[in-house]
């Protein structure tokens, strides 16, 4: 052996009962690691069963049911929608009322310009973006 070899084989054997502890270390703390994270995944099974005896659920009908974005963007547009048909009755109700009384339609078109500034759903409502970040968009409405 060369003198070269003879100190590259000393100093790895000089290097490896220091590597060993702490070989054991991380081999301890993955142990432990595995332990919670096995322990966290049975609590959330424990309360997923908990929650499906509560409302009486079957694994095949919680299958079954949409996902909760998908769910909330149907809700959102079904909201929209019955926003724009109240908005409308709203109109057609004031056209009838102006019909009825034309001395009050001038004091009513002012109240209804302060109500379609706060009843401006559309700048307030939440929106999903297209990178599904769900976010509510703000404005500031203008009082003139």
């Amino acid at each position: 052996m060369t003198p070269l070899s003879v100190s590259h084989c000393l100093s790895d054997h000089s290097a490896s009962p220091t590597d060993r502890p702490e070989r054991s270390r991380n081999a301890k703390a993955q142990a432990r690691h595995r332990a919670k994270r096995k322990a966290y995944i049975e609590q959330l099974e424990q309360t997923v069963t908990k929650l499906q005896t509560v409302l009486a659920l079957s694994p095949d009908q919680v299958a079954a049911l949409p996902p909760p974005l998908v769910r909330i963007r149907e809700l959102e547009e079904e909201n929209e929608l019955l926003h724009r048909e109240i908005d409308e009755l709203r109109r057609q109700l004031e056209l009838r009322n102006a019909r009825l009384r034309p001395d009050i339609t001038h004091r009513n078109a002012m109240v209804m310009q302060t109500d379609d500034a706060r009843s401006d759903r559309d700048a307030r409502r939440r929106r999903m973006t297209d990178s599904n970040i769900y976010m509510v968009c703000l404005y500031v409405a203008s009082w003139s």
